[in-house]
């Protein structure tokens, strides 16, 4: 950056900074979606009664977070189920504690999302409609709600854009280098926490 524009090698370390930064910026990508697998593993671990295992290679944690379930009848009165929402790029988890209920695939246009309107008994709630369950949930606040309606939305558009990709032929995430993570371990610095080091390999 101090090196003057005249100077004979100023294109070229131009070239090289921006070189690493382009690396730079892929491997923290690729640590980032290191840490979102490994999450979903321990989500799996966490949870008993799965039909299925979670952990897929192209799957990736995005949001958890603890819901009501309502059970709504003619009157609009209410019943409360507590839950806990596991969110994965493409997939919906549905636990009772650590007891798996339910997994809903966001990989077809079926599947939608919509704020249920405020009222004098249900607020800050929406819908989750599908071709097999349809689930009215309720958050402790509006900003909950628009977050997951809005990270929901996000999961599917992607799956579904992914899949039209992959028809046809399109490798969505192709990039000219490629950064492995070919392992990890702890370390830690004098008077801190442990933390683990990603061992990055890039071709």
């Amino acid at each position: 950056k101090h090196t003057a524009p005249t100077h004979p090698d100023y294109k070229n370390l131009s070239k090289a900074i921006t070189a690493i930064q382009v690396i730079a910026d892929l491997v923290n990508e690729r640590i980032t979606e290191a840490e979102r697998m490994h999450k979903v593993l321990e989500i799996q671990q966490k949870l008993t009664g799965l039909t299925e295992p979670l952990v897929h290679p192209t799957r990736y944690f995005v949001k958890q977070g603890d819901v009501h379930i309502l059970s709504l009848d003619k009157a609009f009165t209410r019943e409360k189920e507590a839950a806990t929402f596991y969110l994965f790029n493409d997939a919906l988890v549905h636990a009772d504690g650590r007891s798996f209920r339910r997994l809903i695939p966001l990989t077809t246009k079926t599947v939608s999302v919509k704020p249920i309107p405020d009222g004098a008994v249900v607020r800050n709630a929406f819908y989750i409609l599908s071709q097999n369950k349809t689930y009215s949930v309720q958050c402790d606040n509006n900003i909950e709600r628009r977050d997951w309606i809005q990270k929901i939305r996000e999961c599917i558009e992607q799956t579904i854009e992914r899949q039209r990709s992959l028809l046809h032929g399109v490798a969505t995430e192709f990039k000219p280098m490629r950064a492995t993570i070919v392992g990890t371990r702890q370390a830690k610095r004098s008077g801190r926490a442990f933390y683990t080091e990603y061992l990055i390999q890039v071709s």
